[in-house]
């Protein structure tokens, strides 16, 4: 499966630090000032890849109905655990399905896998390519992060120093530099407090040192409001994109 980089880099982009326009849509310029310091610790989530198996676990939604989709247990509770999945077809085609809610009866018994109940997980098909976050966000790779809406609202921009530079693979294989901004928009019912949750899209591999899964490892980050960075990372997570299988 081949994934597209145009809902990852079709931004019109302000100037970069240098005063060049940006053109790869990972180069936004250094904040201006910084809103509010925070020490975070995180986690990672990923999009799953999977295929169909025709005896699996059907894919249900809120209402009970089957989306047409039979998934291994272990892909459909890895599904449930992260709250989407791609799935390929027996035609090469691939498909995004995401979490509608969760039902009162236990579909899959998933206790082999993991500890928390994802068992009743629904599902409904995905806006975006690689999922959807909360409200009207759709998911971007390396750029999408799930907090605690208590404490960072969602909408919200991150910066990470330690992002800045570090050399990351995009879906389609393109490889580019970060430039260290993430963005609130998905939420999830395991992020409390100072943790927030980076979504690393199909990728496998966290390339985020500071990611460690362990509260007791923090880094700091910042909350920035410079009205340009906001409006085109929203924008972003507000842009349907299709795709390439």
């Amino acid at each position: 499966m081949r994934f597209t980089t145009a809902l990852l880099t079709g931004m019109t982009l302000g100037q970069s630090a240098s005063g060049c326009a940006s053109t790869d849509g990972w180069n936004l310029p250094e904040p201006s000032a910084k809103v509010k310091t925070m020490a975070f610790w995180a986690t990672w989530y990923n999009l799953p890849v999977v295929e169909q198996v025709a005896d699996g676990f059907p894919l249900l939604s809120m209402l009970g109905r089957s989306l047409g989709v039979r998934l291994s247990k272990r892909d459909w509770c890895s599904a449930a655990m992260e709250g989407s999945v791609a799935v390929r077809g027996a035609d090469g085609t691939t498909t995004t399905y995401n979490y509608e809610g969760s039902a009162d009866v236990r579909q899959v018994d998933c206790t082999e896998y993991f500890k928390h109940e994802v068992g009743k997980t629904r599902f409904r098909k995905a806006r975006g390519e690689f999922g959807d976050g909360v409200g009207d966000y759709i998911l971007v790779p390396f750029r999408s992060i799930a907090v605690d809406p208590d404490v960072i609202q969602t909408g919200s921009v991150v910066f990470v120093p330690q992002a800045r530079g570090l050399q990351i693979t995009l879906p389609d294989g393109t490889q580019t530099r970060h430039d260290g901004y993430f963005f609130a928009a998905d939420v999830g019912g395991l992020i409390k407090d100072n943790h927030i949750d980076v979504y690393l899209g199909p990728s496998q591999e966290n390339p985020f040192a500071w990611v460690t899964s362990n509260p007791r490892t923090g880094f700091e980050g910042w909350i920035v409001e410079q009205s340009q960075i906001s409006a085109e990372l929203k924008r972003l997570h507000s842009q349907i994109s299709s795709r390439t299988d």
